[in-house]
């Protein structure tokens, strides 16, 4: 089935057609499949093939990062001895079944698909549907233009399978920073690209318009993707939502960067996952409350000033 055949065919998204629209993705031809992922779209089987190794590359950093979420790989099935018919294999739990992905050949594809199948014309380039848990892209044409997109919402989607609602800096701090990885001989490598967060934040720190890392480890959403305009000298269109991501991704490198606050780090994450953030503002209080925050802003704001990127 075409997708945007498909799409027109569903003209939005609610939680009473979850299932319904669980199944209509099911009918997608799925046309490569790598150990954790399932992709289909409008791109080239080639196209396909590169964003999966893509993938598969950045999977083992989060399953690297995350192995307490995940546990230990299943153990292998034994051979069936001959004449005696092979066991059944059994349904994939839901941590098992591979991530569903949709790569769209143009951005006006994306849109149309977005308009009409998501009940939005949202201009974004990707996003990860939390009620069908599939990972939408519109192909920039190249894959360095298209990876960011694509590493940042795939750890969304892998995020969501280990916690439904997890705080919005945790979750957009940690797809930044993955987006912001390049793959190169022997995986992945953080912290290079040029991207000019580091360069803001120090600039916000310097004008004293920096958010104190309490306001942003507790941001809801409605905070964190806040559009309205504020004023910083060399920034024309700078909003209160750039603000919170620059913050975030350069508060979870800080963290990363020292073996004390990156295991209170993994400590936070694992009982976010344990509790299914159903107490997620108090377990935020408990590991980032205004005290913790408090003491971690100065070696917060060293770590922004001894940065190279984009002096």
């Amino acid at each position: 089935m075409s997708l945007l055949v498909f799409a027109a065919a569903l003209p939005g998204v609610c939680c009473a057609q979850k299932n319904a629209l669980r199944a209509k993705l099911d009918q997608l031809n799925i046309r490569v499949r790598t150990e954790h992922y399932e992709l289909a779209g409008t791109v080239s089987d080639r196209v396909l093939q590169e964003y999966g190794q893509m993938l598969e590359t950045v999977y083992r950093e989060y399953a690297a990062g995350f192995s307490e979420l995940i546990g230990p790989p299943p153990a292998p099935q034994p051979k069936s001895p001959r004449g005696k018919k092979a066991q059944t294999q059994p349904v994939p739990s839901a941590a098992e079944r591979p991530f569903r992905v949709l790569i769209f050949g143009t951005e006006s594809e994306y849109r149309e698909f977005g308009a009409n199948f998501l009940g939005d014309s949202e201009h974004s380039t990707g996003k990860f549907i939390e009620s069908v848990e599939a990972l939408l892209i519109a192909d920039q044409g190249n894959p360095d233009a298209t990876r960011p997109i694509l590493f940042h919402e795939a750890f969304h989607q892998f995020m969501h399978r280990y916690i439904k609602d997890p705080p919005v800096w945790l979750n957009e701090g940690l797809a930044t920073y993955y987006g912001d990885a390049e793959v190169g001989p022997s995986g992945l490598r953080f912290g290079d690209l040029p991207t000019g967060r580091w360069k803001l934040v120090r600039k916000l720190i310097e004008k004293n318009q920096a958010f104190p890392l309490w306001d942003v480890v507790r941001a809801n959403r409605r905070e964190f993707y806040d559009h309205s305009r504020m004023k910083l000298a060399g920034y024309e269109h700078l909003t209160r939502r750039s603000v919170y991501y620059a913050e975030a991704y350069t508060l979870i490198h800080t963290l990363l960067a020292d073996a004390t606050a990156r295991e209170r780090l993994q400590n936070y994450i694992r009982d976010l996952a344990r509790d299914q953030s159903r107490s997620a503002a108090q377990i935020t209080g408990e590991y980032f409350g205004p005290a913790v925050c408090e003491r971690m802003t100065p070696y917060w704001i060293a770590d922004v000033q001894s940065r190279p990127e984009n002096r």
